[in-house]
């Protein structure tokens, strides 16, 4: 098992080094902010979901990758999945990082902040 940890921190140190430029990107105009607590974000050329869906969608990617990785041996084909910005683990990963970041800009904190008010009826 801590093979298993100690690849997974490998893969994710080899996510933010050589992953270029991302095909799947969030812009704040593209945040609904219906549900302030966990805003919906499109990703361009991927469709909507909530930010918590995708943080659990990247981590369901990478626990598949680290078992084929374990179990098989297949290397390349994890090495593809996370360094090439077209398949979906990369993608999917690159645009919730992106929109992470982007959540976390003054002019979207005051806009989630205004949509929680709005919310409770302040």
């Amino acid at each position: 098992m801590r093979d298993l940890n100690n690849y997974k921190q490998i893969l994710n140190e080899a996510v933010v080094k050589t992953i270029p430029a991302p095909q799947g990107s969030v812009a704040l105009r593209h945040i609904d902010i219906t549900d302030p607590d966990d805003p919906s974000i499109a990703i361009s050329g991927w469709g909507s979901m909530k930010m918590s869906t995708a943080r659990k969608d990247i981590a369901n990617r990478l626990n598949d990758l680290a078992k084929r990785a374990s179990v098989s041996g297949d290397f390349e084909a994890v090495h593809a999945q996370l360094t090439n910005p077209k398949m979906p683990t990369a993608f999917i990963l690159i645009a919730c990082v992106e929109a992470e970041k982007l959540l976390a800009t003054p002019s979207a904190k005051a806009k989630l902040t205004l949509a929680k008010k709005a919310k409770r009826g302040l």
